[in-house]
């Protein structure tokens, strides 16, 4: 039987930055990175339209996304500081994408939490959930 799973991924976005810096700068290991004019894997004739630096849950079995949530934002939210200077350096977007497969029609509990909110009000990020229902 399949089960819903939930994938968060935290990006820092910009036009062209230096993605290596931004691994020193935070000390943390990015899931995956792009840049900025790269082909986008298995798309014909399509290419990158920013750099990508970012760092994801990858999709885990789960019925509250807050358990993903609380693992991305424990690795940053004691690197708000250094976050916020990439981000003026390199004039930079922070987006929260929170990614829901439906299974059974289980659905997830949604919500954020304080602690959530205050990261992302610190860093100005953004979210974006995307649901699909199988």
């Amino acid at each position: 039987m399949n089960k819903t799973n939930v994938m968060v991924e935290f990006d820092i976005i910009g036009d062209m930055f230096p993605l290596d810096k931004v691994t020193e700068e935070l000390s943390v290991a990015p899931s995956g990175k792009y840049v900025k004019g790269e082909p986008v894997t298995n798309r014909n004739g399509l290419v990158r339209k920013e750099t990508c630096w970012y760092v994801s849950t990858g999709y885990q079995e789960s019925l509250d996304i807050g358990a993903q949530l609380n693992k991305i934002v424990g690795i940053f939210k004691n690197k708000i500081g250094e976050l916020n200077l990439l981000q003026k350096e390199y004039d930079l977007e922070f987006k929260i994408f929170v990614v829901i497969r439906v299974e059974n029609n289980q659905m997830p509990a949604i919500y954020l939490n304080a602690e959530t909110i205050r990261f992302a009000h610190s860093i100005n990020a953004e979210f974006d959930f995307d649901v699909y229902i199988h």
